[in-house]
């Protein structure tokens, strides 16, 4: 199960009250609560509510912007309308349509970061033991080869994030 990190949404959207009568199975990409979304107008798609066979709108609020109200059958693939979206931008999701059966819930909120939107943001160094490449050669000397040495290299990693 997962737990989310925090949780801004709860001010307008409760998770109290959330029934068969709500938009279900929100995806950003096709991707549950993804991280490192590398499209600047990522696209949401969701599931209407049980029972319900048509849509004639639907409402996206997020904590950067609200769609209002928005006349549109169209549930999948729907492009993101906010404001332009940056790199490593966290944003909190939450919808509700209007179908055949009424004005429905919202739904459960999800969550997406943005990845690296732009090439110069790609910025990396390689991980290497203190002592830089001198102590590599000395673990390669004592253990043998690069790759055995390398994953006898004590220390910590400052800062890492796996995409």
């Amino acid at each position: 199960m997962r737990t989310r990190q925090s949780v801004p949404f709860t001010a307008f959207s409760s998770t109290e009250g959330q029934g068969i009568n709500a938009p279900t199975r929100l995806r950003v990409e096709h991707l549950e609560e993804p991280l490192g979304i590398d499209v600047e107008r990522p696209r949401l798609s969701w599931w209407l509510p049980l029972g319900a066979r048509e849509q004639r709108a639907y409402r996206v609020r997020t904590n950067v912007s609200d769609s209002g109200r928005v006349e549109s059958n169209q549930s999948l693939l729907v492009d993101f309308a906010g404001p332009p979206l940056v790199s490593r931008q966290r944003v909190e999701c939450a919808v509700k349509v209007w179908t055949d059966k009424g004005e429905s819930e919202w739904s459960s909120p999800i969550g997406w970061e943005m990845g690296l939107l732009k090439p110069s943001e790609w910025v990396a160094r390689w991980i290497e033991p203190r002592g830089g490449h001198r102590a590599l050669q000395r673990l390669r000397q004592a253990y043998g080869t690069k790759a055995s040495a390398a994953r006898r290299a004590s220390g910590r990693a400052r800062t890492a994030r796996r995409w």
